[in-house]
């Protein structure tokens, strides 16, 4: 078989991957069964005697049947799971048969590609479907409860804005840095409200001092307020516990494993007196999906021994490593002060008047319609903003100056570039207070009602749970000074119409990116592996019909038997009902997580180092030059095997050319030697 092997190669029938099976060198097990188990030396002591190989549990059958079972089972289920590693397109084609062509091959690694990635998420969703965030995320019912709770909570949090809004709050003050003090208090006011505190309790705040760091950089001291003493009866411990309504003390709990449900973190965190709340993050997908976590308690607790507490329990034999989380000490943080300027702010307007109409109606704030025709309002682009009944989107409209469509914008010559000048022409700033007016509403709309941070395009995700419920706000700073700008005779900053254009140009992009949701075809859907929740429940009668005879079928669900494999359909239809509904609602489940463009998936395996390719061609031995002046005499040219053949022989058993490497080329050849044999004398003569 050989033979004719080699004269077929010899024929002139070479196989595509030839060279790379040449050239891949030995196979050192190979090489190791060829010694007899030799292990390159290692195995032998002094002497040349050959130790043996230590024993290993392995070696030996297991005793237990238990345990022999467990691996079993173990080894069954591991194999169900295993998805084949991704092969590269070179080594995936050293599996298919000569006669592919480039295009053929190019299409069916597209194919194969598909496979392997159905085959993933398949795997990553049977993986994950039990845990609770990936329920909460994907399932038909827990991901509606889910989303309930956060229209409840967008609810509660426009009532409060609304209470808030017909009292005057915001007009206190403008969204500009030196106002930074009223703005707290008004943010410590939604909390308070969020925490259940009466209009009395929000008086009682006015009273108290403003704590903020940010207070220092505007040259203001801290307000100065006494507070109201307190006697030691039970009016003035709920006086003083009413002040404390806006502020919290909470623990960080570096980690929480995917397996672990919120109700169990919650349960022990509510040991402990002052508990009031959980949050747990996204899980990470580099650290095995696991999630960080706050709890958070009230003020007043002695939150160091509940640390202690905490750390000394596990969950599922899981350390939460909770500490004390830092107090935030900084509420303000400020932009541009190019903000202020009344053609970024009608920019601004527009952007912040869409943000808002965007977010009621992905929310259902003010609408009733379902989810998927919301979301398809959405993607066709309805005009989102004249068609809101929000009232404080009404206000923004009367303000709004509406930018030019595309068509106007051709019809009036203002599409290109002629008649356009550079730009560069500068101008005072110049503020618009009644427009600004108009924006920081929304503004605080925004950042009160949907938790979205305008100035830094930021939304602040399940804040309501977090230690503080209303934390951040980012202000219109200084304008720019004069040393990135000019100024006129009397001092004011002069900007040109470009850095307006580019600057609000900027702003809007990172918005959009704040709020673009990628979509998946339905073609694609079905390419990744769409189920068919109809499909899937005749899958599962007909998993639960077994026959075991003629007229004796068995119901393993059950275990009841059957004359026929109608009346177990009829029983599961009336006995199981739930067993089937559930069959659909994982089709569902599943389907709603490929649709998802972001879904989780396990993090790749970085790739292999590539090894370095050597393209440098070095002469034969043959080929090279020993002359007499190098060796001091006459002696005759090298004459040994080729190259190819040398490597192979390198690669001989008992490793007498494995350590020879050839002479580089250019190498003085005074300093080349034929190569030396590594033989072990004590070594026995029949591993070589």
């Amino acid at each position: 078989m050989a033979d004719s092997e080699d004269d077929e190669r010899r024929g002139g029938r070479v196989d595509k991957f030839t060279r790379e099976r040449e050239y891949g060198g030995g196979d050192r097990r190979r090489d190791d069964d060829r010694r007899g188990g030799y292990r390159g030396g290692n195995d032998y002591g002094n002497g040349g005697i050959k130790r043996a190989a230590p024993s290993r549990r392995d070696d030996y059958p297991m005793d237990s049947k238990r345990n022999r079972q467990g691996s079993e089972a173990e080894d069954a289920s591991a194999a169900a799971n295993a998805v084949p590693v991704l092969l590269p397109f070179k080594k995936w084609l050293v599996q298919q048969d000569d006669s592919i062509n480039e295009d053929d091959a190019t299409s069916k690694y597209a194919e194969y590609k598909l496979e392997h990635k159905k085959q993933l998420l398949l795997k990553f969703f049977n993986t994950h479907k039990d845990e609770e965030w990936f329920r909460q995320k994907y399932h038909p019912e827990e991901s509606t409860k889910r989303k309930d709770e956060q229209k409840h909570t967008i609810t509660k949090r426009n009532e409060i804005f609304k209470e808030l809004h017909e009292k005057g709050f915001f007009n206190e003050g403008s969204l500009d840095m030196p106002n930074a003090e009223k703005i707290i208090f008004i943010m410590d006011a939604v909390v308070v409200k969020l925490e259940g505190g009466s209009d009395e309790d929000v008086e009682l705040l006015r009273q108290q001092k403003v704590e903020d760091d940010v207070l220092a950089e505007i040259g203001k001291k801290e307000t100065e307020v006494a507070e109201t003493e307190t006697t030691d009866n039970e009016n003035g411990e709920v006086k003083k516990k009413k002040m404390h309504l806006h502020k919290t003390t909470a623990l960080f709990l570096r980690n929480v494993e995917a397996n672990i449900k919120q109700s169990e973190v919650e349960e022990v965190c509510n040991r402990y007196p002052g508990f009031l709340r959980l949050c747990l993050s996204e899980p990470v997908a580099d650290k095995k999906f696991a999630r960080k976590g706050w709890a958070t308690y009230k003020k007043d607790v002695n939150i160091k021994q509940i640390a202690l507490n905490i750390n000394s329990i596990r969950i599922r034999d899981t350390d939460l490593h909770a500490i004390i989380n830092k107090d935030l000490t900084r509420k303000i943080r400020t932009v541009n002060g190019v903000t202020a300027h009344s053609g970024v702010a009608q920019n601004d307007l527009r952007v912040a008047t869409k943000l808002a109409a965007l977010y009621d109606h992905r929310s259902g704030l003010y609408s009733d319609a379902p989810e998927a025709d919301r979301e398809c309002d959405i993607q066709v682009g309805v005009d989102l903003v004249g068609t809101s009944p929000n009232p404080i989107i009404k206000i923004a409209r009367g303000r709004i100056v509406d930018e030019l469509s595309p068509e106007e914008e051709e019809l009036m010559g203002k599409s290109g570039q002629n008649g356009k000048s550079d730009g560069l022409e500068k101008f005072p700033l110049q503020r618009d207070e009644e427009l600004l007016k108009t924006l920081d509403l929304v503004i605080w709309y925004l950042r009160i009602v949907h938790s979205v941070d305008f100035y830094t395009h930021s939304d602040y995700v399940n804040e309501d749970k977090m230690p503080n419920r209303c934390s951040l706000i980012h202000l219109r700073g200084q304008p720019p000074s004069g040393s990135q700008f000019e100024t006129d005779e009397e001092g004011k900053t002069l900007i040109t119409s470009k850095f307006v254009n580019d600057f609000s140009a900027t702003f809007k992009n990172n918005v959009e990116k704040l709020t673009a949701r990628a979509h998946i075809s339905d073609e694609e859907i079905a390419k990744l592996g769409k189920k068919n929740p109809d499909d899937e429940v005749e899958a599962f009668i007909k998993v639960n019909s077994v026959e075991l005879s003629a007229e004796k079928w068995l119901c393993p669900l059950s275990g009841k038997k059957f004359k026929g494999p109608e009346f177990i359909r009829k029983h599961l239809q009336s006995k199981h009902v739930d067993k089937l509904e559930e069959a659909k609602q994982d089709a569902f489940f599943y389907n709603t997580y490929l649709a998802d463009p972001s879904r989780p998936v396990e993090p790749e395996a970085p790739p292999p180092p590539a090894r370095e390719e050597r393209h440098e061609e070095r002469p034969r031995y043959e080929d090279r030059n020993f002359s007499e002046n190098n060796y001091g005499g006459d002696r005759p040219r090298y004459s040994g095997p080729p190259r190819n053949e040398y490597n192979n022989r390198r690669s001989l058993p008992g490793g007498r050319y494995h350590d020879a490497p050839p002479p580089p080329s250019g190498a003085d050849n005074r300093q080349f030697r034929p190569p030396v044999s590594y033989r072990d004398l004590d070594a026995p003569d029949d591993v070589f």
